[in-house]
């Protein structure tokens, strides 16, 4: 199988709707993400915001203008003293998680990962 190219770029507003979907598609279908109800556009959109306000990457895999996957690192339970650990997520819609989209996403961005309270 040969699996076609994709531009790994940061995430924009406009690609919040299918960021959505996809994201919709494994709250609903699976217990990966442990959220309890999908996001909404506007959610994922203040989510986006928060990351960039943090410096912290939020990249999507571009396929001929489609988005096959995303990934991004935030903040996760925060606890003082110890400060904000950050957590990662990376998904792909169900027909192209064969391919890694968002493998290849997140892989964009650990050569040199976001020191504000990352781990591996």
């Amino acid at each position: 199988m040969t699996i076609p190219e994709a531009e790994i770029r940061a995430a924009a507003p406009e690609d919040l709707k299918a960021v959505a979907e996809i994201g919709a598609y494994y709250v609903t279908n699976s217990v990966a993400t442990f959220d309890e109800t999908p996001r909404t556009v506007d959610e994922w959109r203040r989510w986006l915001e928060e990351l960039a306000g943090r410096g912290l990457p939020f990249l999507v895999a571009d396929l001929s203008g489609e988005v096959a996957g995303y990934a991004y690192a935030g903040p996760w339970r925060p606890k003082p003293p110890t400060g904000t650990p950050s957590r990662t997520r990376s998904t792909s819609p169900p027909a192209m998680s064969v391919a890694g989209w968002a493998r290849r996403c997140s892989v964009a961005w650990w050569p040199s990962p976001p020191t504000q309270g990352c781990a591996r």
